[in-house]
Parts: C-alpha cells; sequence; structure tokens
C-alpha cells in the first residue's frame, strides 16, 4: 500500500486540507432551504393519473396473455376436446325429453359440463396470476403504478378470452346436443356459460391476492368448489308429485 510506504494517512490529510473544509461548507450552506421556500409536495405517488395507469397496465398485460401460450392454448384446447366430449356422450338428446329422467339428464349435463369447465378455468390461472404478482409487488413499490389499476387491467384483460371460450363451447356444445334452436335461447345459454366461466376465473384471481402462497390458494380453491357442489341446489328434494307437474310445466312450455 502507498500509504504505508510514505508513512502517511491520506484520510487524515484530507480531513487537514482546505477542500475537505470548503466541501463541509458547501453541505452545510446547501442544507438551509432558501427563505420563503417550501418543501416538495405531490398529490399523488405516481407519475400518472388513473386511466393512463390503467392504459398502461392493459397494454402490459396484453403482451404477458399474448406470450403466455402453456396458460391461454392450455385452456383453449382442454375446453375444445371437452366441447366435443359432452357432445358426443350426448348426441341430440336435447330433442329426445319425453320424460322426468330425460329433463334431469339434460339439467345434469348442463351443471357439470358447467362446473367441470369453471373448475377447470378457476385451478389454470391460479398459478399464472400467482407468477404475475411478484412483477406487481417490484412495479408497485417502484411507484410504477396503483394495485387497483393492475387489478382491473387483469380483470379486463381475460373478458375477450373468456369470451372466446364460451363461444366455443356453444358452437360446439349446442348444435350436437339438440337443444331447440331460437334466437333467445341461444343467448342465454351462451350468456350463463360465459359469465360461469367468467366468475371461476375472478374466483382464482381472488384466492390468489388473499392467500400468500399457490399452495394455500389451491387448498382453499378445492374447500370452496366443494361448497360450490354442495349447496348449487341441483339435487334438492321436493314434495311428491311436484316434479311430474314441473315436467308437464315444462312441456307446456317447450310446445
Amino acid at each position: 500500500m502507498m500509504e504505508s510506504e510514505l508513512e502517511l494517512d491520506f484520510a487524515q490529510l484530507y480531513k487537514e486540507s482546505t477542500m475537505y473544509q470548503e466541501t463541509i461548507g458547501s453541505v452545510q450552506q446547501l442544507n438551509k432551504p432558501p427563505p420563503r421556500s417550501r418543501d416538495l409536495q405531490f398529490s399523488t405517488p405516481f407519475p400518472q393519473n388513473r386511466w393512463q395507469q390503467y392504459i398502461a397496465c392493459l397494454w402490459k398485460q396484453h403482451l404477458s396473455y399474448w406470450r403466455s401460450p402453456e396458460y391461454n392454448l392450455t385452456r383453449y384446447m382442454f375446453m375444445i376436446v371437452s366441447s366435443l366430449l359432452f357432445g358426443i356422450v350426448f348426441w341430440q338428446k336435447g330433442r329426445e325429453i319425453n320424460n322426468e329422467q330425460d329433463l334431469i339428464n339434460i339439467l345434469g349435463l348442463m351443471y357439470i359440463a358447467v362446473i367441470f369447465l369453471g373448475i377447470n378455468n378457476c385451478s389454470t390461472v391460479i398459478p399464472y396470476v400467482a407468477t404475475e404478482r411478484t412483477v406487481l409487488y417490484r412495479e408497485k413499490f417502484a411507484a410504477m403504478y396503483s394495485p387497483w389499476a393492475y387489478s382491473f387491467a387483469q380483470v379486463t384483460m381475460e373478458i375477450p378470452y373468456v369470451l372466446l371460450q364460451a363461444f366455443i363451447y356453444v358452437a360446439i356444445t349446442y348444435p350436437t346436443i339438440g337443444y331447440y334452436w331460437s334466437a333467445s335461447k341461444v343467448f342465454w345459454y351462451f350468456y350463463a356459460t360465459f359469465c360461469t366461466f367468467l366468475y371461476f376465473v375472478f374466483l382464482g384471481m381472488l384466492l390468489v391476492s388473499i392467500t400468500p402462497s399457490v399452495e394455500v390458494a389451491s387448498i382453499l380453491s378445492t374447500t370452496i368448489y366443494t361448497i360450490l357442489n354442495l349447496f348449487s341446489g341441483f339435487l334438492l328434494p321436493g314434495k311428491e308429485g311436484s316434479s311430474e307437474q314441473s315436467f308437464s310445466n315444462f312441456e307446456e312450455f317447450h310446445v
């Protein structure tokens, strides 16, 4: 070391120099604010307003979804295969409603298909949202955008993808099962399917947001699936004779 060779202490020499005294004087002078000056104050910690934050997060989510084929293609392929299976197993059963059991079969098909595909949507979105949450923490602490803008953008981005899912499901199952062709009936079938799929996707997002890890979210989702299945109301018993009366009313409405 040069200090050992020269037997000098550079730190002590600097403290005794005029440069050190001038630096300390400048620091003390600049440390005092000018007269009549005020501290900097910002109305929001974010550089953009809420709408700009939402647009930026929406574009970010668009790129993220478009570059995640393992998430989107998986659920689309699962939807197509499941819809084809339901259509083959219940081929033209919608045209053969002649008794109470046929009606229960159709109702059971609609119930099982929606619950089954909805659970797949919820289970698929949980690990994807959990991965995105790590990026959210980093960018939120950097004051890039608020969590509300990110959440609304993620919710909005799911709508067109789920809309396409519901369209695929309805386009395959409605003609293959043989439901009654009517514009209003097709619309309500599509609307109920779309809202149910979207509900399960939003349920998965909610579970990730309120739980600390993917494992806890998956365990909690299994419990919710059981509760939804138990209290769905599909197998509620009725009074004797009420089922026959309900079926006769259904026949009148169908005709």
